[in-house]
Formats: structure tokens, C-alpha cells, sequence
């Protein structure tokens, strides 16, 4: 499968800018430098003819298009740690793994309560962070503060 120019790298990189709004922050946040950030993001520019992103002081703000595909990059590249950099099957039992979850406080009362009570038994050392409904939960997951397909209303 070819992707006519694009290096799959830089949807890493469009990811990190997506998230994080600043240059340097998403730079860092995937290891780059800053001048290999600043180069991701010239490339990105060529390949989708958008300037994806503009400056409103230190803060990077997406264009539409930018805006349009920075949900669809994020579900593709968490299939791909999912699915393929991923090489172990999820076993509870054995997880030590610390899941994020934004639920409402009646879904922590009426329901989570329940769930938490059989984990304890069958995933001892899995934990849990309840997070509060938030007023834009999309913008929540984008930032990558909750986990994707954990939000329970």
C-alpha cells in the first residue's frame, strides 16, 4: 500500500501539534527536535495544501482542515498501537495497566461501584482514574486525557 508521498511519520507529528498546540510541546512530546518538528510541519503543509495550523501568540491554531483530520489520524494511529505495535493480548489478570475514564456521578455510584468490585478480583493491579463529565469530552480524549472508547455517561 502506497501513500503517494505522505511519510506516516508525520501523522505522528500532525497528532502531537493537534494535541498539544505548541511547536516545541509536540516536539518534544515525540522525541523530535524542534527544528525536525518545524520540517514535519512543512511537509505536512505540502502534502495536504493546507496551512494547517497559524499562530495566535505561543498557541498554534488548527485550520478547519486540520481540525477535519485530526480525529481520523488519532483513531487510525491508536488502531495501529492497538492492533499492531501491540504485542501482547490484554490479560487482566496480569495488567497492570491504569485506565482514565470519564463518567457522569451517578454512572460512578450506580454502575462503576459494581465493576470495580469484580475487577478487584479478577485484575488486582488495574487501576482507575474517574475523570468528570467534562463540558467537551471530544476535546478531552483529543488531548489524549482520557482513553479512547472509556467514556460512560
Amino acid at each position: 500500500m502506497r501513500f503517494k508521498g505522505l511519510d506516516l511519520n508525520l501523522l505522528v507529528a500532525l497528532d502531537a501539534l493537534m494535541t498539544e498546540r505548541n511547536l516545541t510541546a509536540a516536539a518534544r512530546s515525540i522525541n523530535l527536535s524542534q527544528p525536525a518538528m518545524s520540517a514535519a510541519v512543512a511537509r505536512l503543509r505540502a502534502y495536504f495544501c493546507d496551512e494547517l495550523f497559524t499562530m495566535r501568540g505561543r498557541e498554534l491554531v488548527p485550520t478547519p482542515r486540520a481540525e477535519g483530520l485530526a480525529a481520523p489520524i488519532r483513531e487510525a494511529l491508536v488502531h495501529i498501537q492497538l492492533s499492531v505495535i501491540s504485542r501482547d493480548v490484554f490479560n487482566p489478570a496480569k495488567s497492570d495497566r491504569r485506565f482514565r475514564i470519564i463518567l457522569s456521578d451517578f454512572m460512578a455510584v450506580v454502575f462503576f461501584r459494581k465493576i470495580v468490585e469484580r475487577i478487584a478480583r479478577e485484575a488486582p493491579a488495574v487501576g482507575f482514574e474517574l475523570l468528570p463529565l467534562a463540558d467537551d469530552p471530544d476535546e478531552v480524549l483529543r488531548r489524549g486525557e482520557a482513553d479512547p472508547g472509556d467514556l460512560l455517561q
